[in-house]
């Protein structure tokens, strides 16, 4: 009886204070994410709501690149500008797939069950580096987790994939001539979204050298550094 009359008190409070309802302003999207710029700075890509879009940097009219009811995010661009590597959960987990910047038909590369999320073209434009967590290395002291993933290439034209190295990393990018990956490490289990983290697991900066195979540590601090970009060149 009490919950009753409860929401017919709430009912006469609504229609006595009436609220105007305003539709949503689609006119200004919210929530754009994964805002990747294209080399020659020309395009900016970007997912929102589960689809790819490029528009231009200077302004204008956004491109729908994919309509697919599954989620399409991760955009990285190829060196010359030309194409967009992605990931999309459309066989289920996220797979690799490459499209034209100006629209067409996408194509998978990566058939893994694992999540694949590519984060850079290879310089020669041939390859996509993307992290996924498959097989850790018979000599890693790390405990294999679906958390940490290693890095891997692909061939555009398809094929097997290749384990680049099986160190936890994220966001890695090439310089220019490919002889170094920058990328941010993964320790842990915390939430990579969680704000003014610092602790032991926190994000660190990590240069791989691809002819010596080396790893050469650019920060070590309890706060999170993370995605990394060249400025240009090699350096």
């Amino acid at each position: 009886m009490k919950k009753k009359f409860s929401l017919l008190m709430l009912m006469a409070f609504a229609a006595a204070y009436p609220q105007d309802v305003k539709a949503p302003d689609m006119s200004s999207p919210k929530w754009l994410r994964n805002a990747a710029i294209s080399p020659d700075g020309s395009q900016i890509a970007f997912s929102y709501q589960g689809d790819i879009f490029t528009v231009p940097a200077n302004g204008g009219s956004a491109l729908r690149l994919t309509i697919h009811e599954a989620y399409d995010s991760d955009p990285v661009w190829s060196r010359d500008s030309k194409m967009l590597a992605f990931s999309s959960t459309r066989y289920g987990n996220k797979d690799v797939f490459v499209i034209s910047a100006g629209g067409g038909v996408a194509k998978r590369l990566t058939y893994h069950s694992a999540a694949d999320v590519p984060t850079d073209f290879s310089p020669s434009g041939d390859k996509v580096i993307f992290s996924s967590s498959r097989l850790d290395d018979a000599a890693s002291s790390v405990f294999p987790t679906p958390i940490l993933s290693e890095l891997y290439e692909v061939k555009l034209a398809g094929g097997m994939e290749k384990r680049i190295f099986s160190a936890s990393a994220e966001m890695a990018v090439y310089n220019a001539d490919g002889s170094m990956i920058f990328f941010h490490d993964r320790k842990g289990y915390e939430d990579p979204w969680r704000k003014h983290h610092t602790s032991s697991v926190t994000r660190d900066l990590w240069l791989f050298n691809t002819k010596d195979k080396n790893y050469y540590p650019v920060t070590e601090s309890i706060y999170e550094e993370r995605n990394p970009v060249f400025a240009g060149g090699n350096n």
